[in-house]
């Protein structure tokens, strides 16, 4: 017993001792551990901060030695020149009628190289569904790619009006592009064509009032510096590096509805006597301001809109040249009766002469003439024979006072000035003739009519004006005596008017005007051509209007400038002053209520 207790406590011994090894051998080498745990972690915090360090280093580096070039690296991929564009500006007529507007056109282009990396696009539906919204033959479309292979982008149409857009979208061909643009559009088509002119692709003005005025209605454009994100959005203006100029919008001193009631009109009596052009312009006497300029034929220009004028789209009022004939012969009698070279009552010896071995001689002979007889008659030798006691200055000044071979300062494209001599040249015999009826110099349209509103507004000069007047802006300089210029429209108002015999009593209204026949020139020669020209003011009792008629090679039989340009010139004036009576009345309603 006592044994086996001594064994007990020997085996309780040994379990100690080996529980208390095992747990030194325990603390010995968690320990050890401990200690290669710290020197893990230290040397894993030496090579954190070294690796720290190095990237201080470089951000310090890149941050202060390289900043500068990584910050042209960052812009050059990132900033962009914008340009600052604005919508082109409108134009009205002096009512505010717009005349000239900005419609939402859409472009279709295509980069061919994408294109073509498929099959055959004319053998595909989605590309022969393409062609038919367009309306472009599907080997043209294959055409216009195949030669432009190599290019990144190419238009197919350009601003074209009235496009199922949301179908060619809906398409979603690979390489097809749709842009929203603006382009021009006219409201009233031919019958402002000749004026307004018109613009090319680009919203640039090429002809007309498109091109005279195209800094003011267009403006300057500007230019930003903008940054841009990966997808060319812009996400920041930087800076402005060029002041923009906001376009403008422009008054005409043109009325629409005059201009139309004359366009029609002078249509339909150019095709009546198959004429090759017809001419008309109509200016306010009083204010200078040109109410209506009218060019037959004409185009309309918003078939134009990729930029091709034509001569359907030329101003021939301001740009076609004439020698003016007969229409000439008040002038010369304002002159003479204010130097006192011949009074109301002279007498001119009127039988065909010769100077050298030129014939001078009337359609009809006659005797002896009187003043208002010259003017009745429209007697060439009478004329002639007034201008040849005159001197040469007296006769040039006499036609620069009324406006010819000078600038009418509207600063219109195109525009003529004539073919006048110099104030300082002599005149021989026979120019001096020549001179008196017309022939030898050469004007515009516009210069003639101008010289009839002076007469109209009784020997004052006014400056012409394309722009609507403000109250009160109006240049004025009276040429020649109120009563000589007012002697001579009695002197003319007794002139008959052959082929309108009632032509006072018809119209309702009393207007003075002088016919003119002129021949053509044809490589420095006359030839069997002509051109018909009446040209006047109305109404007499208080003169407001000048107009103009010019018809150029009429063929339909007649072409005397009584039978073929006064009919349309009473036609309208006619048509001009109901239309003017029915306004004025219309504003006296709205006034009553």
């Amino acid at each position: 017993m006592r044994r086996k207790i001594l064994k007990s406590s020997k085996n309780m011994n040994k379990d100690r001792e080996d529980k208390l090894y095992s747990n030194s051998m325990s603390f010995y080498f968690s320990s050890f551990k401990k200690k290669e745990m710290e020197i893990r972690f230290f040397f894993i915090l030496i090579i954190f901060s070294f690796c720290a360090i190095i990237i201080l280093l470089r951000i310090g580096y890149l941050q202060i030695l390289c900043s500068e070039k990584l910050v042209k690296f960052h812009d050059l991929l990132s900033l962009r020149t914008k340009k600052i564009k604005h919508d082109r500006g409108l134009i009205f007529d002096r009512n505010g009628k717009k005349l000239a507007i900005n419609v939402t056109a859409y472009s279709i282009g295509v980069n061919p190289e994408i294109v073509l990396k498929f099959n055959d696009i004319r053998e595909q539906k989605i590309w022969k569904q393409l062609s038919i919204e367009l309306k472009i033959p599907l080997e043209r479309i294959y055409q216009k790619i195949i030669s432009s292979k190599n290019l990144k982008f190419i238009y197919l149409v350009r601003k074209v009006v009235g496009l199922n857009v949301r179908s060619i979208v809906n398409m979603k061909i690979k390489g097809l592009h749709v842009f929203r643009e603006l382009r021009r559009y006219y409201p009233y088509g031919k019958i402002s064509a000749s004026f307004l002119g018109l613009t090319n692709v680009n919203q640039v003005g090429i002809e007309g009032i498109e091109k005279s005025f195209n800094s003011i209605l267009n403006g300057v454009d500007g230019k930003k510096i903008v940054r841009v994100d990966k997808n060319q959005k812009i996400i920041e203006e930087i800076s402005i590096i060029k002041k923009d100029i906001l376009p403008k919008n422009i008054t005409l001193s043109v009325d629409i509805d005059i201009q139309s009631i004359i366009y029609e009109l002078m249509n339909k009596h150019v095709l009546k006597n198959r004429a090759r052009v017809g001419m008309s312009a109509l200016l306010d006497i009083h204010t200078g301001e040109i109410l209506s300029m009218v060019s037959i034929p004409s185009e309309n220009p918003n078939g134009y809109f990729h930029g091709c004028p034509t001569k359907m789209t030329k101003n021939r009022v301001i740009s076609d040249l004439f020698e003016p004939g007969s229409t000439v012969k008040p002038m010369i009698i304002v002159k003479a009766l204010n130097e006192k070279i011949i009074n109301r009552k002279s007498i001119i010896l009127t039988k065909p002469y010769k100077i050298g071995k030129f014939l001078i001689k009337d359609v009809k002979k006659y005797d002896f003439s009187s003043i208002s007889e010259i003017l009745q008659h429209s007697s060439n030798v009478g004329s002639s024979r007034i201008a040849l006691v005159m001197s040469s200055e007296e006769i040039l000044s006499t036609y620069s006072n009324f406006g010819f071979g000078k600038s009418t300062n509207l600063n219109l494209f195109n525009e003529k000035n004539g073919r006048f001599p110099l104030s300082q040249k002599k005149l021989t015999p026979i120019e001096k003739a020549t001179f008196s009826f017309g022939y030898g110099f050469m004007i515009t349209p516009l210069q003639l009519v101008r010289a009839y509103s002076i007469i109209g507004n009784y020997g004052i000069f006014q400056n012409l004006s394309i722009l609507k007047k403000e109250d009160g802006l109006f240049f004025e300089k009276r040429v020649f005596p109120k009563k000589i210029v007012q002697e001579v429209i009695e002197m003319m108002q007794h002139v008959p008017l052959e082929g309108e015999k009632s032509f006072q009593k018809k119209i309702d209204y009393q207007a003075v005007i002088k016919t003119g026949t002129i021949k053509k020139v044809n490589n420095a020669k006359y030839v069997h051509k002509y051109i018909s020209c009446t040209v006047g003011i109305a109404p007499i009792s208080h003169p407001k209007y000048s107009l103009i008629i010019v018809i150029d090679e009429p063929k339909a039989g007649n072409y005397y400038g009584r039978l073929v340009s006064t009919p349309i010139f009473t036609e309208i004036m006619k048509k001009l002053l109901n239309y003017i009576k029915y306004k004025d009345t219309i504003k006296n309603c709205h006034h009553i209520l």
